[in-house]
């Protein structure tokens, strides 16, 4: 039986809270940093949710966003190749609806059912833009989600499932805005998530002859806590299990809310034959019912929780740091630096195995690992080749480092780090999502795929390095 096998969210580490200079909310909200976009996020979250598993397996990745970087350029097609996925796996982006994650599950449930793929990637991601200041800016959260899917090792099954469409208009981004627009909230929750919603968990519950009281876990995408509560008590769904700490501390992350409600359900889930329904609201709505088994207990045992991510964050300094990562307004630069040069796809693509997916080497003769990769072996000079290592994966430790205050760059000082691997090998790159008074000669490191330029459109991407999280 098609089902779960293992699941992970990223949540970035910085939070707009109250004691952000600007910030006029009581609660917090989850901002990536300025070189983070959905591709990086969704990285994040699939390297988590792979945990070292063997690449190979996967057959297909599914991508779900609204706030994809590009509008003619496949985002899944960068993210299979930074955490080095094969290159015939398939890819596709999901996205136009808030509930392209879920509805990226059901596909992904159908390839598999239907034997054409047998392990399926399907990483959900957004960071959706608002208008400073207002009541969505407020509400509006950045994170990640990734579930692998297949028929071995499952630790939730699928029991039942319904979709419903509907073409109300209630939030949209036309072609040429960067930011979101939205109606009024009453609309919204009565005519259109409460109604829809209600219509399709009815009908999946009757396919599955599920009486509402025996549902464990009720994870729901909506405008706030309190509509999720008022639909779980018309529906007679338990609410014991249901929480506002999304909501309060890291905000509505579009495409990745229900599916992080998902994954939250899923930490908090300590027996086979729970039954989890996920509901996601979007242009309609899909519903669908999953069953743990017994391979939920021991999975826990080796993952890496929610929570954990909650917890683990820096503050904003101020809200102008805030909208100057956004891109929210200008700010000038008062070095009145050059424009930075165009991005040469050709070399993009010539050193996509370097940069993309990190790959070292290791000498077949010696033993010695090197980063970039050597024709001619550095420590023992010979040429007769060598094994491929994945250092995106590994941890490292700070050898020496400097700090450049002018350099061009929304995150000053730029901190420039030369690593240790742990497992051999040397580099140089910069350090991100780091306290300046933590820096030290041996902390423990990892790695980040992040934005290192964006010049006419292209986004380069590169791996950093920054204190180890979780």
């Amino acid at each position: 039986m098609q089902g779960l096998i293992s699941y992970a969210t990223y949540i970035p580490k910085f939070r707009l809270c109250p004691n952000t200079i600007g910030w006029d909310n009581s609660s917090e909200r989850a901002t990536g940093n300025f070189d983070e976009d959905p591709i990086t996020m969704g990285v994040a979250a699939g390297k988590i949710c792979l945990n070292n598993r063997n690449t190979n397996d996967i057959d297909a990745l599914f991508f779900a966003t609204t706030s994809a970087p590009y509008h003619e350029k496949q985002s899944a097609s960068i993210i299979c190749s930074a955490l080095d996925l094969p290159e015939d796996t398939f890819t596709i982006d999901v996205t136009g609806s808030l509930r392209s994650g879920s509805s990226a599950i059901m596909m992904a449930l159908d390839s598999i059912s239907a034997g054409t793929h047998q392990n399926v990637l399907v990483i959900t991601a957004d960071m959706r833009i608002a208008p400073a200041k207002s009541s969505m800016d407020y509400s509006f959260g950045d994170g990640a989600t990734a579930l692998l899917l297949g028929k071995t090792d499952v630790i939730a099954t699928e029991v039942s499932r319904h979709s419903q469409t509907s073409s109300m208009i209630d939030s949209w981004r036309g072609y040429y805005q960067s930011m979101v627009n939205q109606w009024e909230d009453r609309f919204i929750v009565d005519q259109g998530l409460q109604a829809t919603l209600k219509t399709s968990i009815d009908k999946c519950l009757a396919k599955s002859s599920i009486a509402p009281e025996n549902i464990s876990h009720f994870a729901i995408s909506s405008l706030n806590a309190k509509n999720n509560f008022q639909l779980a008590n018309q529906l007679k769904i338990p609410t014991h299990n249901m929480d506002s700490i999304l909501y309060d501390t890291v905000g509505h992350t579009g495409t990745s809310m229900a599916i992080m409600e998902l994954c939250k359900s899923l930490d908090n889930c300590a027996d086979p034959d729970e039954i989890i329904c996920l509901a996601n609201y979007g242009d309609g709505s899909d519903v669908i019912f999953f069953k743990t088994t017994h391979a939920i207990q021991s999975y826990h045992k080796q993952s890496i929780k929610f929570i954990d991510y909650i917890n683990s964050k820096l503050d904003v300094p101020t809200y102008e740091d805030y909208a100057k990562w956004k891109n929210l307004w200008e700010i000038g630069d008062s070095s009145k630096r050059p424009d930075a040069s165009p991005t040469s796809v050709t070399a993009l693509h010539r050193e996509e195995t370097k940069n993309t997916k990190l790959h070292g080497g290791r000498c077949l003769s010696c033993n010695y690992a090197q980063y970039p990769i050597q024709r001619i072996c550095v420590n023992c000079k010979q040429s007769s080749g060598h094994s491929v290592i994945n250092y995106s994966s590994e941890r490292a430790t700070l050898f020496t480092y400097s700090m450049d205050y002018l350099a061009s760059s929304k995150d000053n000082p730029l901190v420039l780090a030369t690593i240790n691997f742990d497992i051999g090998g040397r580099m140089l790159c910069t350090m991100t999502d780091r306290i300046l008074s933590e820096i030290c000669i041996d902390m423990p490191l990892e790695m980040t795929f992040r934005i290192i330029n964006s010049v006419n459109g292209i986004n380069s991407y590169f791996w950093k390095t920054t204190p180890i999280r979780i």
